[in-house]
């Protein structure tokens, strides 16, 4: 009975140290201006071609040259983007396969064939019907961008599409069980076909081939990156968890 009571009392006293804590934390945290201030007097200038600042001309594995921010993958580092263009106005400048389901709303951007642009329609930010629904990804350029890209790397000196390419799609809208075929042709006998298809709820499943119609093989090394630029908000409970698992 004694040993009941004493874990009971150690259960509460843990209870109160710990909301304790978090109302004293709360209550005498600095405003965020002044935060914020001390963070910008704080933090030494980057200098050109360092981790965080996107650079052209990276060398591919065998020589080849791709146009990526900071590594052979294209968005393999993080941009800093401190004042832009709204989310409509980026999504605005490039051609786009429209995403039309039950679930999903959105767009796939044509100018690099990234997956930029979702929102869940069946799912709102609060209790309220009426509140707005969630936007999952947001396109490269605008604070906290969130997208997903796929592409090659080549072992040789062969141009692959990146970011900048502007492919030819099939159709102009993506539906469930009506996959869409995303084509370029880099002009020296490959032709890069990309295939998106969507389910009735929220599986992409992204199919790519290259057709080569040259004299000579030609080796290149798929992949497949979701990048997300900045921290994204959250309620800064610090007993509760919130991100990757």
């Amino acid at each position: 009975m004694v040993d009941n009571r004493n874990m009971i009392l150690a259960v509460v006293l843990s209870v109160v140290i710990l909301l304790g804590f978090n109302y004293w934390t709360a209550k005498n945290a600095p405003p965020p201006e002044l935060a914020q201030q001390s963070t910008q007097q704080g933090s030494a200038p980057t200098a050109p071609g360092a981790p965080g600042v996107p650079s052209d001309g990276v060398a591919a594995p065998g020589g080849a040259s791709l146009s990526a921010p900071g590594g052979g993958v294209p968005g393999a580092v993080a941009e800093n983007v401190q004042q832009g263009p709204t989310r409509d106005e980026v999504i605005a400048r490039t051609q786009r396969l429209q995403i039309n389901t039950p679930r999903l709303t959105g767009s796939i951007s044509l100018t690099g064939a990234r997956i930029d642009d979702l929102t869940l329609a069946s799912y709102r930010e609060t209790l309220d019907p009426t509140s707005d629904q969630i936007v999952f990804l947001q396109p490269r350029g605008v604070a906290q961008s969130y997208f997903a890209e796929f592409g090659w790397v080549p072992e040789s000196k062969v141009t692959v599409p990146d970011g900048e390419t502007v492919w030819k799609a099939d159709k102009t809208v993506l539906e469930p069980g009506t996959p869409v075929n995303l084509t370029w042709d880099n002009g020296e006998g490959l032709n890069f076909v990309r295939t998106y298809a969507l389910d009735d709820n929220f599986m992409f499943t992204v199919t790519q081939r290259v057709e080569n119609n040259g004299a000579a093989p030609v080796t290149l090394l798929p992949y497949g990156l979701v990048s997300r630029w900045e921290t994204p908000e959250t309620t800064r409970f610090f007993i509760l968890h919130e991100g990757l698992l």
